[in-house]
């Protein structure tokens, strides 16, 4: 079953499941997020890198042929919203092991797209152009942000890019936990100027966080980088932190405690 573009679409016997999402990011697999299709079979995603997926039922919903649709909102290669439409290649991996061109999808101008037909455990991968034309422009009073990451053992990564608001606060698609490296856009102020950091936290499984949790938050400091301590803050009941006093350049590490 080869995955197409549709209109009108929707799952095959995946009706409300809950899924196990993986991606390639950094040079290594690890499981990005855990969620529900809805009644069609259809999986909403939001803020997708390009780069390699894959997902997995639980082995008591495996039940004869069966294929997700996704409706999915990407980013480009640097981690930016995409304001345009824009054209997403669309490969999978096939029984030899090679990336096989499948078909071309057209985002719609906020970055969505849809796709149907996605095979079980089949790895895809959504590329985009190196010349897309999305960008963060600069507005008096924010700064942009770029956010590197490191989940797991991947290499660093682009995650996102995006801005401050004018009260110096970042909000960032689903977290992770793992490592984060924030870097101003130097020419837009004061690098030295802490921000805020809004996000939603997931657990180390990429499941929502669905009462108030626990959760680490370490800094490397200094020239030799010296893993500290640098507070604990709970989030709300949903999964949601607000994180003040982050600096330009230095490299964070986010511990969630979920039992």
């Amino acid at each position: 079953m080869l995955p197409s573009a549709s209109q009108a679409f929707s799952g095959t016997n995946v009706k409300s499941l809950k899924l196990k999402l993986y991606t390639e990011q950094g040079g290594e697999w690890f499981r990005s997020l855990s969620k529900r299709t809805d009644y069609t079979g259809v999986l909403e995603v939001k803020d997708v890198l390009p780069g390699w997926y894959k997902y997995k039922f639980y082995d008591r919903d495996r039940s004869g042929t069966q294929a997700i649709a996704i409706e999915a909102r990407m980013l480009d290669l640097d981690g930016r919203e995409i304001d345009e439409d824009t054209n997403v290649d669309l490969y999978y991996k096939n029984t030899s092991g090679e990336k096989t061109f499948i078909s071309t999808v057209k985002t719609d101008d906020e970055g969505w797209l849809k796709v149907e037909g996605l095979a079980e455990k089949t790895e895809y991968k959504f590329e985009l152009s190196d010349r897309d034309d999305s960008n963060v422009s600069r507005k008096d009073g924010m700064m942009r942000v770029k956010v590197d990451a490191k989940i797991d053992d991947s290499d660093w990564f682009d995650a996102y890019y995006g801005r401050t608001d004018e009260n110096g606060v970042l909000e960032t698609p689903d977290t992770l936990p793992g490592r984060y490296r924030f870097k101003y856009k130097e020419q837009d102020g004061d690098i030295t100027r802490p921000f805020t950091l809004k996000t939603q936290l997931l657990n180390d499984k990429g499941d929502d966080l669905k009462e108030p949790t626990k959760v680490h938050l370490w800094a490397y400091l200094g020239p030799e980088e010296v893993l500290t301590f640098a507070g604990e803050v709970w989030t709300n009941h949903k999964g949601e932190i607000m994180v003040p006093g982050l600096m330009h350049g230095v490299k964070y590490k986010v511990e969630v405690f979920d039992n």
